[in-house]
């Protein structure tokens, strides 16, 4: 992407009297930037628009440093105001929100995190701060006053209990939804996955008793589930000659032959297991 660029002379002033100096400033120079207003107005629709800040940095050339200069000073002019003290605070939101949203999230990697409260049909930010405490819900339930929360039937967030706890203490009559996404994901951290470990674990267990074969003859012979397909009165009796480029040892016949069909018959073997080993094979 090529470069424009433009010369601009700017006469400097003296005053005779006092000796102070005085540049005249470029007209399409955005404040604060090296830029031009039209590209400054370009770069606030894309950001606007969603786009992130390296796709907007990538079609504008700009360094991604001014394209966060920059939204920062979007999202202030947004959402924030000056106070009558000169301290700069949050707007309050311009329209009532039915359905609200509340959630944490990490800030750079660490063990600090923030909370963001969004109404849930325009997904405007109505409240972001640092910490993860009580004290954050209390604080947006004081600054959008008990009439704005009035209007307010439910609250979305995740099994966090200081969320529903404070919400609830506030506002009883609110009702509480948590999302499918932490559902699901509680029931595969606290049941499958304990439940998967448990079966482990008995399936190893039982490979150590002389009672399970099935779990013995899948540790040491993963190769017994593919019998069916090796020639009739053959047998593999090691399958290591295979990870050196070597072929599989075998032996015909005795009174071995068909001990892997009959522990087969017998025993359960998972779908999973069986796949798994098939492809193995």
């Amino acid at each position: 992407m090529g470069r424009a660029k433009i010369e601009v002379s700017r006469p400097r002033w003296a005053c005779r009297e006092c000796g102070s100096t005085c540049i005249e400033d470029v007209p399409f120079r955005a404040p604060g930037q090296r830029i031009t207003l039209l590209l400054l107005a370009f770069v606030c629709d894309l950001l606007a628009l969603g786009q992130t800040l390296k796709a907007v940095s990538l079609m504008t050339g700009l360094n991604r440093n001014v394209v966060k200069k920059i939204e920062r000073a979007r999202l202030s002019g947004l959402y924030t105001k000056e106070g009558e003290d000169g301290e700069t605070r949050l707007r309050k939101p311009k329209r009532q929100a039915r359905y609200l949203g509340a959630d944490t999230f990490k800030l750079h990697n660490r063990h600090r995190y923030a909370t963001v409260i969004i109404d849930l049909k325009t997904g405007h930010v109505l409240w972001l701060a640092h910490s993860k405490k009580r004290q954050v819900v209390y604080d947006f339930c004081d600054f959008v006053l008990a009439e704005w929360m009035s209007n307010v039937e439910t609250i979305a967030c995740d099994m966090n209990a200081d969320f529903e706890w404070t919400f609830l203490k506030r506002h009883p009559r609110l009702d509480v939804v948590y999302d499918c996404f932490h559902l699901v994901k509680n029931f595969n951290e606290k049941v499958i996955c304990k439940v998967r470990k448990d079966k482990q674990a008995r399936l190893k267990g039982g490979g150590r008793r002389r009672g399970g074969a099935c779990p013995q003859a899948l540790h040491i012979h993963p190769h017994v589930l593919c019998g069916h397909q090796e020639e009739e009165g053959l047998r593999c009796t090691r399958r290591q000659g295979g990870l050196k480029g070597k072929r599989p040892l075998r032996q015909a016949g005795g009174p071995a032959e068909g001990r892997g069909q009959e522990v087969l018959r017998g025993a359960h073997i998972p779908k999973r297991a069986a796949c798994y080993l098939r492809h193995r094979r």
